[in-house]
């Protein structure tokens, strides 16, 4: 085989393997979920690791143990480009050009400081680094019972509330609250027991999650999944100390958390702890404080979400994955401090609280499912996993890569068909000359081998 004909075969080959090979059929295996795949990037624009891009920590306790037969979720998808700017996609420290250095006594693996006001992001660091959320969860389920019930609708205690164990405000079983005194207690005491009774005026934990899903969604917190209305660990649960911040910022212009976030002490019917303490240190402690509440699990490790207000500026701070080397609200001081200290016009990032661009649907003709965002779609269930499929990418050969790579490999596989019929071609031709050359030489071998032509005689001799 001629070497031009080798190579258009083997790149024909080669053309085809790459069109394949997203599909599965070169390797022989399939992609573990059609509708997701893991995000190429584990490094960020200044080259730096980005360890938790996809996933929080692996877990170092079983508390997220899996039932037998069961399989944890896929990790969430990664946006394309990183929501509120693309300095936010850095996985080290993210400091406005000139500003000095971070505190240095901040342990936290991610930390957010931005202006609740503007919506700018003051400083950073891995703000979109997925973690676990232990209690600033709580955040987003006070979100969801702020909008979806009535603030002075009767909760009534049960024996499941009492039972959740952990942090709690207090709850008695058969003891009648309004919702507002049940927000109160997941705001001030953290209460497991007020999250749990929140679900259940919500329709059930299932429901819950649901609308919180779809709430952190609507707010552009992509990095979070919701798995419990507490917080504690279920497996797939995931945020960052961005969205947190989102919902911190989307729950203080709501005057009813912020009368709970800033109360030292409110009263509660027929509370077995007494009436509600607002324990934030940093609520007692720092100037200006809107509150500020820490949290830990053993997955979790320490976190805290807080806010103060200085000169007419308010500031929040969200840090996940801390180790209370000096108390997590110092930590959150000294975030503070330095927000504060920075120029009003410092930013490296914004809170973009809106909802991301709805995908393309597949069209319905060819069996393709509507998108979460399609007028009609059915609402995604606790059961399924939440918000993956939808925001997935395209993993067919035609998605974002898939056509134009289609449409190259066929113009290329057509130039080369070309070359091999100009080829081919051309060896015809090359043939007949030979084949008449032949014919020719032949003629001309009879003619000198019958000369003197017959009939006539042999010349003279002598």
């Amino acid at each position: 085989m001629p070497a031009r004909r080798r190579f258009a075969a083997a790149l024909s080959i080669g053309v085809g393997a790459v069109l394949l090979a997203p599909l599965g059929l070169v390797t022989g295996t399939a992609a573990a979920s059609p509708s997701w795949q893991p995000a190429a990037v584990t490094q960020d624009q200044n080259g730096a690791e980005c360890p938790v891009r996809e996933s929080p920590p692996a877990a170092p306790s079983d508390t997220e143990g899996l039932a037998e037969g069961e399989s944890a979720p896929p990790p969430l998808p990664v946006p394309d480009e990183p929501v509120g700017g693309e300095r936010l996609g850095e996985c080290g420290e993210v400091l406005p050009e000139g500003a000095p250095p971070a505190p240095a006594d901040v342990t936290a693996a991610s930390w957010v400081v931005a202006d609740l006001g503007s919506g700018e992001v003051l400083a950073a660091r891995d703000p979109h680094g997925r973690h676990r959320p232990a209690a600033t969860m709580k955040i987003l389920t006070a979100l969801v019972a702020l909008r979806d019930l009535g603030m002075e609708d009767i909760v009534v205690g049960t024996p499941e509330d009492v039972a959740q164990g952990g942090a709690a405000m207090g709850i008695a079983a058969n003891t009648e609250y309004t919702t507002r005194q049940v927000v109160n207690g997941l705001v001030m005491a953290s209460g497991n027991d007020a999250a749990n009774a929140l679900a259940r005026q919500l329709g059930g934990i299932p429901a819950t999650l649901d609308r919180m899903n779809a709430v952190a969604e609507e707010l552009g917190a992509l990095d979070t999944r919701a798995t419990t209305p507490s917080g504690l660990e279920a497996p797939g649960i995931s945020t960052s100390a961005y969205d947190v911040t989102l919902f911190l910022r989307e729950a203080l212009d709501n005057e009813d958390y912020l009368s709970a976030f800033s109360s030292p002490e409110l009263p509660l019917p027929g509370g077995s702890l007494g009436p509600l303490v607002n324990d934030s240190d940093l609520l007692a402690n720092y100037p200006g404080a809107l509150g500020g509440r820490d949290s830990f699990t053993d997955d979790a490790r320490y976190t805290f979400a807080g806010a103060a207000e200085r000169d007419g500026r308010r500031l929040g701070v969200v840090l996940l994955r801390g180790e209370p080397v000096t108390p997590m609200w110092q930590q959150a001081a000294s975030l503070l401090d330095y927000g504060f200290a920075l120029p009003a016009d410092a930013a490296v990032g914004t809170l973009n609280t809106s909802a991301p661009e709805p995908e393309a649907a597949p069209d319905a003709s060819e069996g393709g499912a509507s998108s979460a965002g399609d007028e009609g779609a059915e609402p995604v269930t606790a059961q399924d996993q939440p918000r993956l499929a939808d925001r997935a990418g395209d993993t067919s050969m035609f998605g974002s890569f898939g056509l134009p790579l289609t449409i190259l490999a066929g113009v290329v596989v057509l130039f080369f068909t070309v070359l091999t019929l100009r080829d081919r071609a051309a060896r015809r031709k090359a043939a007949a000359r030979r084949a008449a050359q032949q014919r020719e030489e032949a003629a001309k071998a009879t003619e000198d081998w019958l000369w003197p032509p017959p009939n006539q005689n042999p010349p003279q001799q002598g």
